[in-house]
């Protein structure tokens, strides 16, 4: 059988620009895994890699059917518009091979498989969740549809993950991710938390957290950087570490292995599973930087989201790692639906307490995130039931909220404004720039100033918000206005001399 896997194109969006929680870093690997599936099935498997090399509808299917496939697997993923591309795609093949069978897997149609079905004759099937059993089972059972864990017209039983994520072959680097500086590995699947934003418990049916063993981690780092001359790995779990004693124990086991291999590395964690000792070993091993899901520095958010820290725990796994010097990455909510304006100076005060707002690029990230709601998480079925929130049927997966304190909305959608109005430009002035300290050179006094004016603008709002007649829209734009005129100055400063 022969196998054709599917990165499709992707729209940018520019209102959700900096936005990347329509999926978790883990499902980079999703088509790497389904590939290695197929092969070790023995089906004769190629990557098509549209995400990197963009293309029409029409270019897409007459690439896909030249090859003359049995089976079409598209890792499709939601990229904030109507996936058109993807639609006219499956239509083009169908109308040119027939008899081919298409399929989808990934987040997205996980949780809105019923959606895709309905508004896509040609697509034939979805597999849900964890893909990797079911897709065995699919290939070595002479393309049966009915098995557990494939959605179809015709109906769907569920299917629980597999209990042990070793029994999984390792992951082919293919597309965007093999192009990548570093080598990105999954060391565990799933997460032991419960949060209300979150869709990794629900892809997997189960709130468990299922560690690999370190031994075969380390063997497939090796094994995979063999024919990669990299020496950078960024580990993709949600939860890097592990729930208590056995997760602080097995991560210092990983640091032991890892730190015979010569390599730099990053993880994602837990605020509560950050230890000294533990970091000190990782550092040792190579550790460069974590990423914290803080979220917000809000206790009665914090309850809200079902998070199960505290703001005392986040200022203290955030000095942990400074300590260690380990560069700390925060993932913040700043606007929850049901947030008041005392939960955002509570936001305020704590990123300023944990210095969180010294450079702009750290500070336009944390000051303007609001919570994202896609279909899959709690928060979805949670905002539903409450009327909150609004769904169309273009765009089943992302539902719009209205907040509970308008005034809080409004500064939300100031703040989307102000930040955009910097992405646009930063991101066109770093253009080609390589290097960091490039890009700050001749522009220390500048950055200042955007830096000042992102959390001036912010605490202008704050103060205005109880006031009658507060203008926060005017304060806005005062902001705008402001970032406009250092932009210029910059732009006049890189100006070459005639």
């Amino acid at each position: 059988m022969k196998v054709v896997v599917i990165d499709h194109p992707r729209d940018h969006c520019m209102e959700h620009f900096n936005d990347v929680a329509n999926a978790p870093l883990s499902a980079s690997l999703n088509s790497g895994y389904a590939c290695a599936v197929a092969t070790q099935c023995g089906c004769e498997v190629e990557h098509l890699d549209f995400l990197s090399m963009p293309a029409t509808a029409d270019q897409i299917a007459r690439r896909v059917c030249s090859g003359e496939p049995d089976l079409v697997l598209f890792h499709w993923v939601y990229d904030w518009g109507d996936g058109q591309v993807v639609t006219e795609t499956i239509a083009n093949i169908k109308r040119e091979a027939g008899l081919v069978l298409i399929g989808a897997f990934g987040f997205f149609p996980t949780f809105c498989g019923t959606d895709l079905l309905e508004a896509n004759a040609g697509l034939d099937f979805v597999l849900t969740g964890e893909f990797e059993g079911a897709l065995t089972d699919f290939l070595s059972g002479n393309c049966d549809l009915s098995g557990d864990g494939i959605r179809t017209r015709n109906g769907f039983r569920p299917r629980p993950p597999t209990s042990d994520p070793d029994l999984l072959p390792w992951p082919e680097d293919v597309g965007k991710t093999a192009d990548l500086m570093h080598l990105n590995v999954a060391a565990s699947r799933g997460c032991y938390g419960n949060c209300t934003f979150c869709c990794i418990g629900p892809f997997y049916s189960c709130g468990a957290w299922r560690p690999r063993a370190v031994e075969r981690v380390r063997e497939e780092i090796e094994h995979r950087l063999s024919a990669r001359k990299l020496s950078q790995v960024y580990f993709v779990d949600p939860n890097f570490m592990g729930p208590g004693r056995a997760g602080q124990d097995r991560t210092l086991h990983m640091a032991s292995e890892l730190r015979n291999l010569d390599l730099t590395f990053g993880l994602e964690a837990r605020v509560n599973d950050i230890e000294p000792d533990t970091v000190a070993a990782l550092k040792d091993a190579g550790l460069r930087s974590v990423f914290l899901g803080v979220e917000s520095g809000s206790q009665a958010v914090l309850k809200r989201m079902r998070k199960g820290i505290t703001p005392d725990q986040s200022s203290r796994a955030i000095s942990i790692l400074r300590a260690a010097d380990v560069n700390v990455i925060v993932g913040f909510i700043m606007f929850e639906p049901d947030s008041t304006i005392t939960d955002l100076q509570d936001n305020f005060d704590f990123l300023q307490q944990n210095n969180l707002l010294s450079q702009h690029s750290l500070t336009a990230n944390v000051l303007y995130h609001s919570q994202i709601i896609l279909k899959g998480t709690p928060s979805f079925t949670h905002y539903t039931e409450r009327g909150q929130l609004t769904v169309s049927k273009e765009a089943p997966y992302e539902g719009r909220v209205r907040y509970r304190d308008e005034k809080v909305g409004t500064i939300a959608d100031c703040m989307q404004d102000l930040t955009l109005h910097y992405f646009r430009h930063v991101t066109g002035q770093r253009a080609g720039v390589q290097d960091g300290e490039e890009w700050c050179a001749g522009h220390a006094e500048q950055d200042d100033r955007i830096n000042s004016i992102l959390c001036s603008t912010f605490r202008d709002m704050l103060r205005s918000a109880n006031k009658p007649n507060g203008h926060l829209q005017d304060i806005a734009e005062q902001g705008i206005s402001d970032l406009t005129a250092v932009f210029a100055s910059q732009e006049r400063v890189n100006q070459p001399s005639l």
